[in-house]
């Protein structure tokens, strides 16, 4: 199993990462190579599939706000659910 699934558009072109949430339990897609709309966001990726580090932090607004560093989710305290603070691997998918 992986931590990581690859995204790629229609055009079956990587556009980066999906993982898994265990905080409001939804998937969320990580844009590294190209932006998932025109002229959208994208993260920087240091490369390591096993501890992966997203730059900057990923916001699900009102829901869901994250750092991934390490291969760990750090939690931000604007979160709209249990794990709001803390800090948990993230877990395979």
């Amino acid at each position: 199993m992986s931590k990581m699934n690859r995204l790629k558009n229609s055009k079956g072109e990587p556009i980066g990462y999906m993982i898994y949430c265990p905080g409001c339990g939804h998937h969320h897609g990580i844009p590294v190579e190209m932006p998932l709309k025109e002229n959208g966001p994208k993260w920087t990726f240091n490369g390591n599939q096993e501890k992966p580090t997203f730059t900057p932090s990923f916001n699900a607004v009102g829901e869901c706000h994250f750092n991934l560093i390490d291969g760990k989710m750090h939690f931000c305290q604007d979160c709209n659910h249990k794990l709001a603070g803390q800090v948990v691997e993230l877990l395979e998918i």
